[in-house]
């Protein structure tokens, strides 16, 4: 079985059935997100694609039903920078009973050049790339749980989250500040948050499979609008360097292949890798799960106030 090529992998996970598998895609109508949606769709499998925009989720969903003669795609209306929007699309999931079996968490940023706040007052690529697919995770927990005999939940993550583990694990240090903040250091402390949240939840919540998924380096539009190394990241050289379709390739193995059969793990290029001793470590992971739990509280009294 091969996963050298957008193509084969979908030829391997079609020859693994996952024709009665729906998987869940935030950011699927750009990058490594539409191009793994793109996979998933060529296996036989459906697709539910998360967008901020109605406009752009249309446009993506024609798009794939006309490259991979699949109709099983639709689209959810999100933003995982806002509780909010959050809320609005749990409760069309769980009211319209929309069913799926793994969750991917790919939406994010990265690169932003300047402090910027999101809605629950806390800074945007830290909000968009770790809270917000808490967040979301947390809500829809129970129902995957209770709709899917397989309940996945994928983390797509980044090879530079050693360089974001903090000098002390506590809120004011957990959270990059206006003071202290770094486009690259944002970045890095988002992506230890999120593999550290998603190693805990493997620990805490056995009924449901937990995958930490680290695409690589590729060029994708997420830093697109973000200055010079975002527009840098974007272009043909990189994309020949580094094509998006490899980390595109280990999301939809994460999401649907056998071969992941095991929990709490952290796969890039389609192969199980070792952890930093700090992210593994019990008592840290707690530390930070139970910040986490505090700041999403906090972040969503925020921006209600706010509205």
């Amino acid at each position: 079985m091969s996963w050298n090529s957008i193509e084969n992998a979908a030829a391997t996970l079609k020859k693994q059935d996952v024709s009665k598998k729906t998987a869940f895609i935030t950011g699927g109508n750009t990058g490594f997100g539409y191009l793994a949606s793109k996979i998933l769709l060529l296996a036989g499998a459906k697709v539910i694609i998360g967008c901020r925009s109605e406009s752009r989720a249309k446009e993506a969903v024609e798009k794939l039903k006309e490259e991979t003669k699949n109709e099983n795609i639709s689209y959810l209306l999100v933003d995982v920078s806002s509780p909010m929007s959050i809320d609005a699309c749990v409760e069309k999931i769980k009211s319209e009973k929309i069913q799926f079996d793994v969750l991917v968490n790919n939406a994010g940023i990265s690169l932003v050049p300047e402090y910027r706040q999101a809605v629950t007052g806390y800074e945007l690529t830290f909000q968009t790339n770790f809270l917000g697919p808490a967040y979301l995770t947390k809500c829809l927990l129970d129902y995957i749980v209770k709709v899917s005999c397989e309940p996945r939940v994928v983390f797509v993550n980044s090879c530079t989250y050693p360089k974001g583990h903090p000098t002390e694990i506590s809120k004011e240090h957990l959270m990059p500040t206006k003071e202290d903040y770094g486009q690259f250091t944002s970045y890095f402390r988002s992506k230890y948050c999120i593999t550290s949240h998603c190693l805990t939840m493997a620990r805490k919540h056995p009924e449901c499979h937990f995958v930490v998924c680290d695409p690589g380096t590729a060029a994708t539009s997420i830093a697109r609008d973000f200055g010079c190394l975002g527009w840098l990241q974007s272009t043909r050289f990189m994309k020949w360097l580094h094509p998006a379709d490899r980390g595109a390739i280990n999301i939809a193995f994460c999401a649907m292949a056998q071969e992941t059969a095991k929990t709490g793990v952290i796969v890039y290029e389609e192969k199980e890798q070792e952890p930093t001793k700090e992210v593994v470590d019990k008592e840290e992971q707690d530390k930070v799960f139970q910040i986490t739990e505090e700041l999403m509280e906090e972040g969503k009294k925020h921006a209600q106030e706010k509205k």
